[in-house]
């Protein structure tokens, strides 16, 4: 089984096709220095016109709320009644450009847009938590290296879901209702999570591919160690594709 590299430069990137990078975790703190934070003020798309796009919006708090995102999510929304699932207007479009290059009957599904600092920060220490319970062998640095590969630790770095430009997401089967199996649902910890993992059958290696083709084809920038993860905009995004800047920064319009 082949695991992520971690890059040590930007250099190592350079040269290197989309799908080659794919297979690399870019989320280290000091890379993400190299990066200039900017942002341009493009707007929000919120869940309603995303679902006029054609996009299916099924947010972790509604689909699964006994998830650790899930009732992250559900606490905030006690004091934010308000919040619904939204992203930039440029993921919005490149969304819709990767659905229509995917098979017919595959329709994205988005699990999760911009998430608020409150829960990003809620969901850091609860995921820490559930990994230090089940790896209990662990020392408390290893646990805080694996979290921060899930999840952005937003005390060293700004989150991709903070600015509004990554997204979850899943795939639904149109003809049966049912989602595509990838070998691993979304907020799946270890190797069967990981973008590319021999952990999973030949077929479900091959539907995640078909994904991750349509994706990279869209300008989006994949999670190494999270197969649903995506980002058009944010460091990671701009560390995938060279670029000095990044085009958004902590978005606070729904938080």
């Amino acid at each position: 089984m082949t695991t992520p590299k971690n890059i040590i430069s930007l250099e190592q990137l350079r040269g290197k096709t989309p799908l080659a990078r794919s297979k690399v975790y870019l989320g280290d703190a000091d890379l993400a220095g190299h990066i200039i934070q900017q942002e341009n003020n493009e707007p929000l798309v919120s869940s309603n016109l995303l679902q006029q796009k054609g996009l299916l919006v099924r947010p972790f708090w509604i689909d699964e709320p006994d998830d650790l995102e899930g009732k992250a999510y559900a606490t905030y929304l006690k004091t934010h009644p308000s919040f619904s699932l939204s992203v930039r207007k440029s993921v919005a479009e490149r969304l819709q450009q990767a659905q229509q290059t995917l098979p017919k009957e595959w329709q994205i599904i988005l699990k999760a847009g911009l998430r608020p600092l409150e829960v990003q920060y809620q969901l850091f220490d609860d995921v820490r938590t559930y990994l230090g319970q089940k790896y209990s062998d662990w020392s408390a640095a290893a646990v805080q290296t694996e979290t921060r590969k899930l999840v952005s630790d937003p005390r060293i770095k700004v989150p991709p879901h903070a600015t509004g430009a990554a997204v979850d997401i899943e795939v639904l089967d149109r003809t049966t209702g049912k989602l595509i199996d990838m070998g691993a649902r979304a907020n799946t910890d270890g190797p069967t999570g990981w973008s590319h993992t021999s952990a999973i059958s030949a077929i479900q290696q091959k539907r995640r591919l078909a994904l991750l083709k349509a994706m990279l084809a869209a300008g989006f920038a994949n999670h190494a160690y999270e197969w649903w993860h995506y980002s058009y905009g944010d460091a990671m995004w701009a560390i995938f594709y060279d670029k000095p800047a990044t085009l958004y920064d902590v978005c606070r319009a729904s938080s």
